[in-house]
């Protein structure tokens, strides 16, 4: 009997040898705070250098890509569940 892989719940993305993004850098960024989100898995960010914090800040997506946060359900809300 096969076991069930145990399910990602953080993905940790260390920026510390980091010298440079640019628009593509934040597009992918982007992305994976997008597919973490639809798969639950809580995103962060650690060790970023100041060009990243910089960059992030300019374009408004700071909080977006920093801030803690539990992804929400994806389909119907808590309240609007359909029972069978």
């Amino acid at each position: 009997m096969s076991q069930r892989p145990h399910p990602v719940r953080q993905l940790i993305l260390d920026r510390a040898e980091l010298t440079f993004v640019d628009s593509m850098g934040l597009a992918a960024l982007l992305m994976v705070r997008r597919v973490a989100d639809a798969h639950r898995v809580a995103l962060r960010l650690d060790n970023r250098p100041l060009c990243v914090d910089r960059l992030l800040q300019l374009t408004g997506t700071l909080d977006h890509l920093t801030a803690a946060r539990v992804p929400r359900e994806t389909g119907l809300s808590a309240g609007r569940r359909r029972t069978p």
